[in-house]
C-alpha cells in the first residue's frame, strides 16, 4: 500500500504514537509544499492513500483526475473546500476526515492577542540583544515611539464565527475582564446569545481584537485604534 502523508511542515506525524500503525507499510512523508499541477501529479501518481496535513494543497478536479491509482484521501481534521468531494465521488475515490481538538488552536489564538497586545516579541528580540526596559526602547528595532503593552481588562474583544474554538476564544476572553463581541452566522449568532454574549449588529470595526475563529482559520488580527 503506498501512503504518502502530505505537507507536514513539522515532521510530526512520525513522532505521533499513531505512527506505529504504518509500520510494514510503503509511506512517505512530504515537509514541504510544491503548487504547481505538474509537480504535484508527479509527487503524488504512486499514491493509493494519501494524508494531507491540514488544507496545504488542492485536490481539484485537475489533480484528482491525474491519480488514478488514488482510492483515500484521509484528511486530519475537518474536510474543507481544498478537497473537490464531487469528483472524488465520480472517480471511486474515498474521502474521510478525522477529528481534532479546538483547545489547541484556541489557545494558540490568545497566545497572539496576548503577545501583540504585550509586545512581546519586539521586547524578547531586545533582551536577547542586551537591551532592557528603557534602554530597549532606544533600540533600533523598535519603532518610534513603542512605548508599554496594553492590557486587556476593559477592552473589546471581536471574534468572528462562533464555533468550538471562537467559544473557547470567548471564555478566555471574559476571563480576562474584556467586553466580548461576536459575528458569526444565524447560527453562531443565536448561540452566542444564548450562551449570553453580545452580538455585533454589523461585522466589527472598532474591536482592540479580533479573532477569527472559523471552521478552517484561526487567525488573529489588531485593529489600529484601542477602544
Amino acid at each position: 500500500m503506498n501512503i504518502i502523508i502530505l505537507d507536514d511542515y513539522q515532521d510530526a506525524v512520525r513522532k505521533l504514537p499513531c505512527a506505529a500503525k504504518l509500520e510494514g507499510q510503503n509511506f512517505k512523508v512530504f515537509t514541504n509544499t510544491v503548487k504547481g499541477l505538474g509537480q504535484l501529479a508527479v509527487r503524488l501518481r504512486d499514491a493509493e492513500i494519501i494524508i494531507p496535513i491540514r488544507e496545504r494543497t488542492l485536490f481539484n478536479r485537475q489533480l484528482l483526475e491525474k491519480l488514478p491509482r488514488l482510492r483515500l484521501i484521509a484528511q486530519t481534521g475537518r474536510v474543507g473546500p481544498h478537497i473537490d468531494v464531487d469528483t472524488c465521488t465520480r472517480l471511486g475515490i474515498a474521502v474521510a476526515e478525522g477529528v481534532s481538538s479546538p483547545q489547541a488552536p484556541a489557545e494558540l489564538t490568545w497566545a497572539l492577542i496576548m503577545a501583540a497586545m504585550r509586545r512581546l516579541p519586539q521586547y524578547i528580540n531586545n533582551l536577547k540583544h542586551g537591551a532592557w526596559q528603557q534602554s530597549g526602547l532606544k533600540a533600533g528595532s523598535m519603532p518610534p515611539n513603542f512605548g508599554l503593552g496594553s492590557r486587556l481588562s476593559g477592552k473589546m474583544l471581536g471574534i468572528w464565527g462562533y464555533g468550538k474554538v471562537g467559544k473557547i476564544v470567548a471564555g478566555y476572553g471574559k476571563a480576562f475582564g474584556m467586553d466580548v463581541r461576536i459575528w458569526a452566522s444565524q447560527e453562531g449568532r443565536d448561540r452566542a446569545r444564548a450562551d449570553g454574549l453580545a452580538v455585533f449588529s454589523t461585522a466589527a470595526k472598532t474591536c482592540s481584537n479580533t479573532a477569527t475563529c472559523c471552521r478552517c482559520i484561526c487567525a488573529w488580527a489588531i485593529a489600529p485604534a484601542i477602544w
